[in-house]
């Protein structure tokens, strides 16, 4: 998806976003499987094979996650007529789909932004398929759910007690679950909003760094390198992920004893698929950083004026009480409507971190727990940095649920 992105990121920046691009983008990536991988995807062989890879990964709780996706996807049937659909990131993607460009549209809001994942809608509108724009964002939900069951279920590989067995799929099937049916997910998973994605791709990067530190053989560098430079393309606050998506890259390959000059090039490669988005605006506007962040931090921006500044920030203070605290689960549930909400009431990774200044600590849960550790951490004070909005909440979810579970 992300490799899709880019290449659609191109073809908009080009002018050429329209279906006969399409398929040539597909037939070449069709060439590329065979040169690169030497795989036909025309072949009975190639689908026979990844059948097989799916029917391995039917567990249990893989079972009921795709199941409760099935009820969940419902709504995302029903025609697109609230929420973004009419507001911002489905207009944009019409927008671009008629014009066959990217281009900048003065009377949407936030003109100067980063876009990424609103390339994926604008495809559908491209292919005649604008009905499955909220299913690319309950694709995206599903995937999260998942990718949450692979990072918990790794940890029971080696156990075979049926008693523990028994705890590990109610492990692996709840704490998922427990994204997938929250209110607050269940709000936007069938939508025209970026935030269930969001948490997709700040979760794929995290996975497959604690993948390989905990000792995983493949080399999931390149996957690693796209999906976080895609991340930080979808919204310009993710800019903010820019270290933590480096940093990770940097322990991964220097855990897989890299040369230093792989681990230089791969980091460039990391920045510069970043920059597209934040290198237009500053060329159109003068200013690459998105106008909530010069507003609050610098008092000026050369779009939004603080009579605009002044709509946003009712929705970014927090409330000073300390019931916000206290109350957090319960408003998260009964009231994800974005409410305002001042602390977070997730102590366990602050607890934990503690723990980790313990040798005998350090030395049980290892490097991966660590990295993890550190992570959700640093998404949360992101988040605090910039907004209370409990929906925002959304993008450190899925990492958050498997650090628990983990």
């Amino acid at each position: 998806m992300a490799i899709t992105g880019f290449v659609l990121l191109l073809l908009g920046f080009v002018g050429l976003l329209h279906y006969g691009a399409v398929l040539v983008w597909l037939a070449l990536e069709a060439l590329l499987f065979k040169i690169f991988k030497q795989e036909n995807v025309f072949g009975s062989a190639f689908w026979l094979t990844r059948l097989r890879v799916i029917k391995r990964a039917w567990s249990l709780p893989a079972r009921i996650i795709y199941l409760v996706f099935l009820l969940i996807s419902i709504p995302a049937i029903l025609p697109p007529t609230l929420w973004d659909s009419i507001s911002y990131h489905l207009a944009y993607a019409v927008d671009w789909a008629n014009a066959g460009r990217i281009y900048v549209d003065e009377f949407l809001r936030f003109p100067y932004y980063a876009n990424n994942f609103v390339l994926i809608y604008a495809l559908m509108f491209v292919v005649k398929a604008g009905y499955l724009c909220h299913f690319t964002t309950w694709l995206c939900g599903l995937l999260s759910c998942l990718g949450i069951y692979t990072l918990i279920e790794e940890e029971a590989t080696n156990q075979s007690s049926q008693w523990f067995r028994f705890i590990d799929n109610a492990k692996n099937t709840i704490l998922p679950l427990t994204l997938a049916l929250s209110p607050l997910f269940l709000m936007f998973v069938d939508v025209g909003y970026v935030d269930v994605p969001i948490g997709l791709f700040i979760l794929v990067p995290v996975l497959c760094t604690y993948l390989i530190l905990k000792g995983n053989t493949a080399n999931y560098d390149i996957d690693l390198i796209f999906t976080s430079a895609f991340c930080v393309g979808m919204k310009i606050s993710l800019f903010l992920c820019l270290p933590l998506f480096v940093c990770s890259l940097f322990l991964v390959l220097r855990w897989q004893r890299k040369r230093r000059s792989r681990v230089l090039v791969l980091s460039v490669l990391l920045i510069l698929l970043s920059a597209p988005w934040y290198l237009r605006n500053f060329v159109l506007a003068g200013d690459p950083i998105t106008p909530v962040l010069n507003l609050k931090f610098r008092g000026r921006d050369p779009i939004f004026t603080q009579v605009d500044y002044s709509g946003l920030i009712t929705a970014l203070q927090p409330q000073k009480d300390v019931s916000a605290a206290l109350l957090l689960p319960v408003n998260l549930f009964y009231q994800p409507d974005s409410a305002n909400l001042s602390t977070l009431f997730l102590y366990l990774p602050v607890a934990t971190l503690l723990l980790l200044a313990l040798k005998t600590f350090r030395r049980k849960v290892g490097p991966g727990f660590i990295y993890l550790n550190i992570v959700v951490i640093y998404l949360i004070v992101n988040w605090l940095t910039l907004s209370w909005l409990v929906r925002y909440f959304l993008h450190l979810f899925p990492v958050y649920l498997a650090f628990v579970g983990i």
